[in-house]
């Protein structure tokens, strides 16, 4: 790091996809898309600065679980931070041994959820280094650099709620949805994507439509109904694929808390509520007490279930001046097994 050199902060919030609709299949293999994206509390943390040190340099670490945890790892090439600020670079002509770059990276989003976590980072990355190196890309670049490094990466440009189309790249602006809590549940086992999309291909071979195009639910939005109704065309086909989902699926509906869906193709499940639900009615409570009792059901129906709260609060995912590692804001933390 250079001496007095400055530290920008940027949150990089988690997604999910309230639905998803299958528009059709494209020639080159690729799936056009129909979803709506909805930014979380979830939340990882980046740190970027200059460097005397050539090249992009990125340390990790994570409160995710598993044998990483209070591990501190530098990352690959290959890694989707890395490999966003030398897109910047490359874009703006300069060479990494005269723009020395330092990151650091802090995971709380499990990586393989289907959360968006790898893509949420590069966005932060795209933005930070734009920032540091004083490169000044016009947001169509941005958003051009963005689509080179994964479908979801432009929504996290945006964030808020969005329409995605295409593969998830062509973006609208929807109205923020209302306050909603959510409880994800992170089976120990994840869905393949190419899978799920086979098992669909085999379902509309079938004729059955319901089981193609999946079950309506209520919208997330307000009276204007600006974010629903949606439909996941996904679901059906990964649960025939892992038929223990459904099983938790019916747990949580059967139990009385909230009906579970599915976040594209799986294997996470997400269960809603209204803000004001959570501490009035029935089974009034505070968050905890909800992510207890999600918790107890799913671990019952799929051992070693995650049970992870957060909510449609956005994340202040603007730049800001931070010492290096500054601890930020308590975030939504993880709530289960082996966390």
């Amino acid at each position: 790091m250079n001496a007095g050199s400055s530290v920008l902060h940027r949150a990089c919030p988690a997604k999910l996809n309230l639905g998803l609709q299958v528009v059709r299949r494209r020639d080159d293999g690729y799936h056009e898309l129909d979803t709506v994206f909805q930014e979380l509390e979830l939340a990882d943390d980046l740190w970027g600065c200059r460097s005397d040190q050539p090249g992009v340099h990125l340390e990790m670490s994570s409160e995710v679980g598993g044998d990483a945890v209070g591990r501190e790892v530098v990352a690959g090439d290959d890694n989707l931070v890395v490999r966003a600020a030398q897109a910047v670079l490359d874009s703006a002509g300069l060479r990494p041994d005269s723009r020395g770059l330092r990151f650091a990276l802090h995971k709380r989003i499990p990586a393989g959820a289907g959360l968006g976590g790898g893509s949420s980072d590069a966005a932060a990355a795209l933005i930070l280094t734009d920032a540091l190196l004083g490169t000044g890309l016009a947001p169509e670049r941005m958003a051009s650099l963005a689509v080179g490094l994964g479908a979801d990466v432009p929504f996290f440009l945006v964030g808020g709620t969005a329409r995605g189309r295409g593969v998830g790249e062509v973006l609208e602006r929807l109205p923020d949805s209302v306050a909603w809590e959510f409880q994800l549940l992170l089976p120990p086992f994840g869905c393949e994507t190419v899978a799920v999309f086979r098992e669909r291909a085999r379902l509309e071979g079938t004729g059955f439509e319901r089981q193609v195009h999946g079950v309506t639910y209520p919208g997330l939005g307000g009276p204007d109904g600006s974010v629903g109704p949606f439909r996941n065309d996904l679901e059906e086909p990964a649960l025939r694929i892992r038929p223990e989902l459904a099983k938790l699926r019916d747990a949580l509906r059967h139990a009385g808390e909230g009906d579970a869906c599915m976040s594209g193709s799986g294997s996470t499940l997400f269960v809603r509520r209204a803000r004001e639900a959570v501490t009035a009615g029935p089974k009034a409570g505070s968050m905890r007490d909800w992510a207890d009792r999600v918790r107890d059901v799913a671990e019952r129906a799929i051992p070693g279930t995650v049970v992870l709260p957060t909510s449609t609060r956005r994340v202040a995912a603007s730049i800001r001046p931070a010492s290096w590692r500054e601890p930020p804001d308590p975030i939504s933390a993880p709530v289960g097994r082996g966390l």
